[in-house]
């Protein structure tokens, strides 16, 4: 949240507007909040120190825009003992499930299959009602073990 404080702040002075936080031009790297401005990437969190768009290519792709240039869809990451999972089997999207975080082929929210897991069902029994991919089923489990964790 210090990050996130520091970045409003900055934007707000120097912008005079929040707007860009939902544009194409807003990204955010786990950490720090960034804006892209005239082919820059630059750190709001850092009141506009330059960043090197490489390094965060991997998480500046995890998001899709609609055709009004806005954030419509997220796919986030999953952080694992080793590393960072990177299949876009989850996705948040406020069009879909009311913006739960749900399985992105079915829409299915990740909650309800976790929790029907949870009370005894198999891998194999959730894939089966669903019709979804195993890989599938262990990303929602995993993702909603994440937020309780």
């Amino acid at each position: 949240m210090h990050h996130v404080r520091k970045a409003l702040a900055y934007l707000h002075e120097s912008m005079g507007s929040l707007d860009l936080l939902a544009s194409d031009k807003f990204f955010h790297d786990g950490e720090h909040l960034l804006l892209k401005i005239q082919d820059q990437l630059i750190s709001l969190s850092e009141r506009g120190q330059t960043v090197s768009e490489p390094v965060l290519r991997q998480y500046l792709r995890r998001i899709t825009y609609g055709k009004d240039g806005l954030a419509a869809r997220l796919y986030p990451f999953l952080h694992t003992a080793t590393g960072l999972y990177e299949p876009q089997h989850i996705m948040i999207d406020p069009k879909i499930a009311f913006g739960k975080p749900c399985l992105k082929r079915l829409g299915v929210k990740t909650d309800i299959i976790a929790d029907r897991f949870l009370a005894g069902e198999t891998i194999e029994d959730l894939t089966a009602d669903y019709g979804a991919k195993p890989e599938e089923i262990q990303e929602a489990i995993r993702w909603s073990s994440r937020k309780a964790a």
